[in-house]
């Protein structure tokens, strides 16, 4: 045989084992699809799907909690995917108390809970509103977080709540002075959303926080500290505390009873102190706490109360560094976190330095908690006396009295 017919001939042989790879690969594939007839097969999971509802979470990694019983609550939930990829975040619900959650929807997007301010709110069992930090971004649910739509807002989002079935909204804003065109006039505006609403409604300017800088353009804007404090009292009716000029006994503290058309200014009983935390659980009975830092976390406490809308206050539990004032057996510690039961007999006080500690009687009697209770990043009320605490990355506190925690982790 020649060298020609040798090719001829290898050529064709080679040709035939080609085909027949093929018709076996063919014949696989075809065996495979009758195999797996009529099922759906899932693709591999990666590092960045996302958990399916119904699925299981830790407590640990529930950041943000809004119960509406002792049992049965949503909140937000933080995933860690990997090194490479970003953090899931998720909604979630229970209905044992906090001890266990499940994924029931999914956010907007993936973003971080603030550390600063509630990024959930639910106003009712089917409309959600949550705010994206950090440049903050308001969206709402009406299918219980299934579809998301943005709302509009007018000017730096502050600070967002539930009154009834409505969002208040408060924003700074700043808008070029028609009289003198090279200056801002700047200020803090309520805004009242009806339920779904997506258009900014109108918006009514907050009394006691109005800024004119003629150096500073509408952008540059900013609180020098970031204290405007919302406490809802009733339908249409709340309190604002802007304490946001940065000097002790300056903070404008003002209330509507009509969802901010009409304001009335209220007294500031802090004197040379900081007005801190605003609580109010009722038209009338307001509490609030200032304090003065004197160095290493220490310094002055004050706590007051008001029966009557903050025309008069009393002063009901005081201490300072230098052990010459005790009103109450408070602490000089500063506070890192303050609520209230809603019932209003029941406060609680996370200090910054020392042991948390416990008032049943409205403020005026404090003792250490039990345990103590270290790195609240959220309180929520529950009932008359319940309370859920929520320790970022650490678990969940949980109280049906006030007084008795458990720890869930």
């Amino acid at each position: 045989m020649n060298s020609r017919l040798l090719e001829r001939w290898w050529g064709r042989r080679i040709n035939r084992y080609v085909v027949a790879f093929i018709v076996i690969l063919l014949l696989v594939a075809l065996a495979s699809s009758y195999a797996h007839r009529g099922q759906t097969i899932s693709p591999q999971p990666t590092a960045n799907a996302r958990l399916a509802r119904g699925a299981p979470i830790s407590v640990r990694q529930v950041f943000e909690v809004h119960m509406r019983t002792m049992s049965e609550g949503i909140g937000l939930a933080v995933v860690p995917q990997s090194t490479s990829a970003p953090s899931q975040t998720y909604l979630v619900a229970t209905t044992d108390g906090a001890s266990t959650w499940r994924v029931t929807n999914y956010l907007p997007t993936a973003a971080y809970p603030s550390q600063t301010a509630d990024s959930l709110i639910g106003v009712a069992s089917d409309l959600y509103y949550y705010v994206q930090y950090p440049r903050p971004v308001l969206s709402v649910s009406a299918d219980a977080g299934r579809t998301w739509r943005q709302v509009a807002v007018l000017g730096q989002l502050l600070s967002a709540a539930s009154v009834g079935s409505r969002l208040w909204v408060t924003t700074d804003r700043c808008a070029r002075n028609t009289t003198h065109g090279k200056t801002w006039t700047c200020g803090s505006y309520l805004y009242v959303y009806a339920p779904g609403r997506l258009a900014p409604p109108l918006g009514h300017r907050v009394p006691g926080s109005l800024s004119t800088d003629a150096s500073q353009p509408a952008p540059s804007f900013q609180r020098p500290t970031a204290a405007l404090v919302f406490a809802a009292v009733g339908s249409g009716a709340g309190v604002l505390l802007d304490a946001s000029s940065g000097q002790p006994g300056a903070g404008a503290i003002v209330e509507t009873l009509d969802g901010g058309t009409t304001w009335q200014s209220v007294t500031n009983p802090c004197g040379q102190a900081f007005p801190g935390t605003l609580l109010a659980n009722s038209l009338r009975r307001w509490i609030i706490y200032c304090t003065l830092d004197q160095g290493m976390n220490q310094g002055l406490n004050e706590l007051f109360t008001s029966a009557d809308r903050g025309s008069t206050w009393r002063l009901i539990a005081a201490a300072n560094e230098a052990r010459t004032l005790h009103v109450g057996r408070f602490g000089d510690g500063m506070s890192a976190a303050f609520s209230m039961s809603n019932d209003g007999t029941i406060l609680w006080q996370v200090s910054t330095v020392g042991p948390s500690s416990v008032s049943v009687n409205g403020g005026s009697d404090w003792v250490a908690a039990r345990p103590n209770i270290v790195a609240p990043s959220q309180f929520d009320s529950v009932g008359p006396r319940g309370a859920f605490i929520v320790s970022r990355g650490a678990g969940i506190w949980r109280t049906t009295d006030g007084v008795h925690w458990r720890f869930l982790h």
